[in-house]
């Protein structure tokens, strides 16, 4: 069995975003923002790029950063194990098997409303955005509703 460290370093790079063909969630995040920021930058988002800008009265370098990093961001509960091991062949399932990793079912799991709450906890916790708790939720909304239409039923329990 793994030690903690160990664990870690073998699944970061075994965490999947898509199982067909297997994409893994770390190229998906990064692939997400890039195409965002290219978009609303020069694509066929630049209007919205403008419109941003002068609603939240930032710069449009900065509007293209943040957009960025929401596309970067918002897979992140893809994380959750019990997602993880939806591939039950995947090479993180058998990690996860292997070292006896607790898997909490949850009922009707949603990787975004998932991603939402725990975007939420870790920006409060590290200071991301914290001169506007607002903002701060706002920006994790975006997360919990990129797929606007699925069952939203509620967010996991964390005792």
């Amino acid at each position: 069995m793994l030690n903690d460290e160990e664990l870690v370093r073998g699944i970061e790079r075994t965490l999947w975003a898509k199982s067909e063909p297997f994409k893994p969630l770390w190229m998906h995040l990064l692939e997400t923002g890039i195409i965002a920021q290219e978009l609303i930058s020069s694509g066929c988002f630049y209007p919205v790029g403008k419109e941003l800008s002068e609603n939240f009265n930032l710069p449009r370098e900065e509007i293209i950063n943040l957009v960025g990093y929401i596309g970067s961001v918002h897979d992140l509960g893809k994380c959750y194990a019990y997602f993880q091991m939806q591939a039950t062949d995947s090479e993180i399932a058998k990690i996860l098997k292997e070292n006896n990793v607790p898997i909490f079912e949850a009922d009707k799991f949603r990787h975004e409303l998932y991603g939402c709450k725990i975007l939420k906890r870790i920006w409060k916790e590290t200071g991301v955005f914290s001169s506007d708790k607002k903002f701060r939720n706002r920006v994790a909304e975006v997360v919990g509703y990129h797929h606007q239409g699925k069952t939203r039923k509620r967010y996991i329990r964390w005792s």
